[in-house]
């Protein structure tokens, strides 16, 4: 199936999905990764493994956009270079619960190329790669394990390759939710590209580099400044894009790489996470806005304010240059204007 995103599914489910029931709906958490994949050695396929755990019922939506091959074939290809593959972990032989975490940990944090080039990386997944069962083998009945498998990675622009398998309850038992999406390469090309795994989780991340690749990015401002009737110090903060939102992937609700939203006064920070101040996620949206208040941060006097939004810079934006806005604050002090003394007229 071919240019289909979660968005479009997730649209119709909005519109389908009971009024009652909206609210009961989560949000599929999303790994979005840089994806680099070497020519096969021989006949051995160069392979990169995404592990991923599911935690309820629903949707697993693969996509793989690759915008590259090197290098360049001389003519149109016939068949796609790359296959993406579904299975659960029952397809690796007695992996126990805390190699999985293991697995999980190892993988997902790193980028791909950074922990395939890895000698203690690499080691770990070689011999987790001696424990897979015969995936690929020309059976008429695929093995309980097997979810689903898709050709890809042709570079034809604006074009996805979509693969989507939904988890009911009874396979959700069977699995114990854990999921490993294989991307192999048995062409002789090197292929970049971007992979997009939604999925019924809790853990979203994102690749520096497949944030680069989207073809478009959010706009934080800071519009505003000023105090409420409480003498609170009070910021807008808009998302001045048009087609872009702060993705789920960077949305971290805390931790060193939580987008973050401070007050800089007399030389000291005041802040919290951007997801804390805007827990319905608006500025995830294209076009959008939020008013937050510092709580208890009272101006009594006049005094210097900066905001700034995205003040350690993990998220990238169309504009850097308006993240930050400088006002002074508090109740202006007048001289007063000595009288002029009286002339009189008739002297």
């Amino acid at each position: 199936m071919k240019t289909i995103t979660w968005s479009l599914l997730g649209l119709l489910l909005v519109i389908f999905l009971p009024a009652t029931g909206l609210t009961e709906v989560k949000e599929n958490a999303v790994l979005y990764k840089y994806v680099q994949l070497y020519p096969r050695e021989g006949s051995d396929p160069y392979t990169l493994y995404y592990p991923i755990e599911v935690n309820r019922p629903g949707p697993i939506d693969v996509v793989v956009n690759i915008h590259s091959l090197q290098p360049k074939p001389q003519k149109k290809l016939s068949h796609d270079p790359l296959e993406a593959i579904l299975v659960d972990s029952r397809a690796f032989e007695k992996i126990s619960p805390s190699e999985w975490q293991k697995w999980c940990k190892k993988i997902n944090k790193f980028n791909p190329v950074e922990y395939i080039a890895g000698d203690k990386i690499r080691s770990w997944v070689n011999n987790t790669k001696r424990r897979v069962r015969a995936l690929f083998g020309k059976k008429k009945k695929k093995p309980n394990y097997f979810h689903g498998q898709m050709s890809c990675g042709r570079v034809v622009d604006g074009m996805t390759d979509n693969m989507l398998h939904a988890v009911d309850d009874p396979e959700l038992r069977k699995t114990g939710g854990r999921y490993v999406v294989i991307l192999r390469n048995s062409s002789p090309f090197t292929a970049k590209g971007t992979l997009y795994i939604s999925y019924p989780g809790e853990r979203s991340e994102m690749d520096v580099e497949a944030e680069r690749a989207m073809k478009c990015h959010a706009d934080l401002a800071v519009t505003d400044v000023r105090l409420n009737k409480n003498k609170e110090i009070t910021a807008t903060i808009v998302n001045n894009s048009g087609c872009g939102g702060v993705p789920i992937g960077r949305w971290v609700p805390n931790g060193p790489e939580a987008i973050t939203l401070i007050a800089t006064i007399e030389g000291r920070n005041y802040g919290r996470t951007l997801p804390s101040a805007d827990p319905n996620g608006h500025l995830r949206r294209p076009n959008s806005s939020i008013q937050h208040v510092f709580k208890n941060l009272k101006i009594t006097k006049p005094t210097e304010v900066k905001v700034t939004v995205d003040a350690s810079n993990k998220l990238i934006e169309d504009n850097e240059k308006n993240n930050s806005r400088t006002v002074t604050l508090g109740p202006r002090t007048f001289k007063a204007i000595p009288k002029a003394p009286l002339i009189r007229m008739d002297q």
